[in-house]
Parts: C-alpha cells; sequence; structure tokens
C-alpha cells in the first residue's frame, strides 16, 4: 500500500491543500516537518476520517471539523469540508474522497458522501458512491474495499504522528500496550494467511 496524494478542503486548519507524497522505487519516503500546533497530527488524522469517518480518528472536537475561518466569514448557511486521498494497491490507483455538508451555525452535519474510484481488470474506471447514513449496498461495497486496501484495526499500527512514535519508544503501560496490540494485529493475519494457505493446499 503507497499513499500516493491527499488533497483537504475546509478541514480544521487547512482550506485548500494538495500534497503528493514519493512514491518512487529508490525515494519513497516523505517527511513532514512543521511547528507544533500546525497541522501534522490532523494531516495524518485526516487520512484516517477520510477512509473510515469519525469514529477511527483520534482529533479533539470531531463535530468541528470544518475550518473556522470558513465558519465564520462564510455567508452560507451549510460548508463542504473534504479529503480525498489516492492510494496504490497492488498497481491499482484508489482514489477515496469523502464530502461533508455542515450546517455552519451549530456545526451539525447535513449530508455526508463517501465515494472510491478505481480502474477494473479491464482498465474500466468504476466510481462508487454513497450518502455514509443507511446501509446501502454501494456503502458496504465502499467500505469492504478499503478495509481490504488496509483495515481499521492494523490502520492504527499505519498511520499515526510523531507523538505516538515517542509514546512506543518508552516504558510505561501505554506504550507496552500499543506494542502488545500491533503485535497481536499482525499475528492475527499470520494465522488467517496461514489458514487459508491450509485450506486451499
Amino acid at each position: 500500500m503507497k499513499i500516493k496524494s491527499i488533497k483537504l478542503r475546509n478541514f480544521r486548519q487547512f482550506m485548500n491543500i494538495d500534497i503528493d507524497f514519493s512514491t518512487e522505487k529508490k525515494k519513497n519516503v516523505s517527511v513532514i516537518i512543521a511547528e507544533n500546533s500546525t497541522g501534522k497530527t490532523t494531516l495524518m488524522q485526516s487520512i484516517k476520517w477520510c477512509l473510515y469517518g469519525d469514529e477511527e480518528t483520534d482529533l479533539d472536537n470531531k463535530n468541528q471539523l470544518l475550518n473556522q475561518y470558513v465558519q465564520q466569514t462564510s455567508n452560507q448557511e451549510k460548508e463542504p469540508l473534504s479529503v480525498e486521498v489516492t492510494i496504490e494497491e497492488e498497481k491499482v490507483d484508489y482514489t477515496i474522497k469523502r464530502v461533508r455538508e455542515v450546517i455552519r451555525k451549530n456545526n451539525r452535519t447535513s449530508e455526508e458522501i463517501l465515494s472510491l474510484e478505481y480502474k477494473d481488470s479491464s482498465g474500466e474506471t468504476k466510481i462508487i458512491k454513497s450518502h455514509v447514513n443507511g446501509t446501502s449496498n454501494e456503502l458496504n461495497k465502499i467500505n469492504r474495499m478499503i478495509n481490504q486496501i488496509l483495515t481499521r484495526e492494523m490502520s492504527r499500527y499505519f498511520l499515526f504522528d510523531g507523538e505516538r512514535i515517542n509514546n512506543l519508544g518508552t516504558n510505561n503501560a501505554k506504550s507496552r500496550k500499543d506494542i502488545r496490540e500491533a503485535i497481536g494485529a499482525i499475528n492475527g493475519f499470520n494465522i488467517l494467511d496461514n489458514s487459508l494457505n491450509y485450506s486451499y493446499s
């Protein structure tokens, strides 16, 4: 799995930002350096929000995702915010986009749409789109495809910021729990993989 790019619109500190990550074979590491409280954690958490919604994010005030400047200066009743992430998995690009329309005065969600774009085995571009509320077949398919790329459980060990890296290096109960859960998640995949190989051999 390679995260190729991210686009944020009106999401927390970011009004309009596009980032392309390095995915070249010999230059495949991107480092983001900035002062404290400038949005490094928000950037990482926005990827999790895009993929999984509010539940998997560790942001404070999850109900206040709309950019404050937009909220204070807009003359519209509702304003959209969005995160779009493009991920390469097994040589296929998947573009996942979550758009939330927010009622500006009270930060309540008016509408939220999740979409996934990719090319199938014949090279045809497919787009699946669904409202997040409810349980449509399209929403189930999008969530299933996202979880095939990166499960919610494993995202906790692939998508985290520098503060959590520092925590993992300390010898305290929280860091030991994080490491234990990471090993458990990886072992779970090994057990699953082994059982699948055994059942088909």
